[in-house]
């Protein structure tokens, strides 16, 4: 549900960055936008969580093209934005007929 979420999230952003609570607080009005249940046992419910959560799916949002950073100074600085590096990981080349 967090990797729905921030996909959700930035079709209407470019970058956003900000500490994880205030993240969690965004994704929570997506996540009602979007009838994602915050009920459910994966969805984050502090802010610590979330950055877990992130890191679960980075590797998937990466795939689409959403690059999630961390500022490894204080820990407490979340960066989400659009990559602006080819998503394709391989590409075989197709033979004309």
């Amino acid at each position: 549900p967090v990797a729905f979420a921030v996909m959700a999230f930035m079709e209407n952003h470019d970058e956003w960055a900000g500490e994880p609570s205030a993240l969690l607080k965004e994704l929570e009005a997506v996540a009602i936008e979007e009838k994602i249940d915050t009920k459910d046992r994966m969805w984050p419910k502090a802010a610590h969580v979330l950055t877990r959560r992130l890191n679960d799916v980075r590797a998937n949002l990466l795939d689409i093209g959403i690059k999630i950073l961390r500022d490894h100074s204080t820990r407490r600085r979340t960066t989400i934005k659009w990559s602006s590096e080819n998503t394709v990981r391989s590409v075989r080349s197709v033979r004309e007929p």
